[in-house]
């Protein structure tokens, strides 16, 4: 009784000695410093990492099938694992998008185009993204437009760009012509 009583204790302890650890998964809070763009073509709609193209200045392509992507550099403030996400110190509180040239008879040089926006994988608005108070921690945002010029026109666009603690980050994007 005793041999077996012992086997079985070796046994659970082998077994349990090759089990593998547990890991862990921890994310350090970060602090954006920075924002850069991109603008690429993708035709397939449903794999949208997929198929990408990455544009030039002054490369032509059809509105429905342009793509801004905004990235966020951004650097580590805190390697703790508050909660073991991702975590930013700021939350999005303003994301502009104005015209350097005129678009169509409803959006002219100057204007603000946060209406014909829409992020890439969702139907939702640029508009209504803002208002959920995301974070960047995803580390980009691709928007589409919704709404087609009138006629091919060469365009870029400003972007602004505010968190929750007032730090503002602007750039140009390059001059695509866009196609209706």
């Amino acid at each position: 009784m005793k041999k077996i009583f012992l086997i079985i204790i070796s046994a659970v302890l082998l077994f349990d000695s090759c089990r593998k650890p547990e890991v862990l998964y921890c994310n350090p809070i970060y602090k954006t410093t920075g924002m850069k763009s991109s603008v690429y073509k993708n035709e397939d709609t449903i794999n949208y990492d997929e198929g990408k193209i990455w544009l030039n200045e002054n490369d032509t392509c059809s509105y429905n099938i342009l793509f801004y992507g905004i990235y966020f550099d951004a650097k580590i403030i805190n390697n703790q694992c508050p909660d073991g996400k991702w975590s930013f110190v700021n939350t999005i509180k303003e994301i502009s998008i104005t015209l350097n040239n005129n678009y169509n008879s409803d959006y002219n040089a100057n204007d603000t185009i946060n209406d014909i926006l829409y992020l890439k994988n969702n139907d939702i608005s640029l508009n209504d993204f803002i208002l959920s108070a995301p974070t960047c921690s995803f580390g980009r945002i691709d928007i589409k437009l919704i709404e087609p010029p009138d006629s091919l026109r060469l365009n870029s666009f400003n972007i602004k760009y505010m968190e929750s603690d007032s730090t503002i980050y602007e750039i140009t994007t390059m001059p695509i012509y866009i196609l209706p």
